[in-house]
């Protein structure tokens, strides 16, 4: 779609890893296009409320935040398949880890520490992690 000319609001996984992460924005960069991925809980109408409460310092500073999401996902080809890109943080991670990027201004977490459990695919089908963020 960016070789075509074609800004791109992409489903995701957006890509699988760092690589081709980077590969992807420096070609839209080149060819000045946006590329973004489909998160849509970052429209909801709580999640922009929040969002602007935070920025205004309605609720203070953050200090900690608790995000839980999941479901039985063992029998879904999009998260349980290795080759369609799956994975719990890929599909479902990503938006508990957003929210809490969010609170923290975009910041880039300091320290990740994480577990998690592999299916027979050798995909995550859970995971707990623990961000850690300046200040």
């Amino acid at each position: 779609m960016l070789e075509n000319g074609k800004h791109i609001l992409m489903e995701k996984p957006l890509d699988i890893n760092t690589k081709q992460n980077e590969e992807l924005f420096a070609l839209a960069k080149s060819k000045k296009l946006f590329v973004m991925e489909a998160l849509w809980s970052r429209f909801l109408p709580s999640y922009e409320f929040i969002m602007d409460q935070l920025k205004q310092g309605v609720i203070g500073d953050v200090l900690h935040v608790t995000a839980n999401l999941g479901f039985n996902n063992a029998d879904v080809a999009r998260i349980a398949t290795k080759e369609l890109g799956g994975g719990t943080v890929l599909d479902l991670g990503v938006y508990a880890i957003n929210i809490v990027e969010q609170a923290f201004n975009g910041e880039t977490p300091e320290k990740v520490l994480a577990v998690g459990h592999l299916n027979k695919n050798g995909v995550d089908y859970d995971f707990a992690a623990s961000l850690q963020f300046k200040d």
